[in-house]
């Protein structure tokens, strides 16, 4: 099997993109109940 760095690479951008794409979506779930934005503000660090 080919462990090559590129396709670990890819993966791990697709994982970060679908992480990314989850906490969006619980940030605007909490948004929604009022609590995005101190969520965000602690989450945004993390995800850029």
């Amino acid at each position: 099997k080919d462990f090559s760095t590129m396709g670990i690479c890819k993966e791990r951008d697709t994982y970060f993109r679908n992480y990314r794409v989850i906490v969006r979506a619980v940030c605007s779930c909490l948004s929604d109940m009022g609590d995005g934005d101190l969520i965000f503000r602690i989450l945004q660090p993390v995800i850029l």
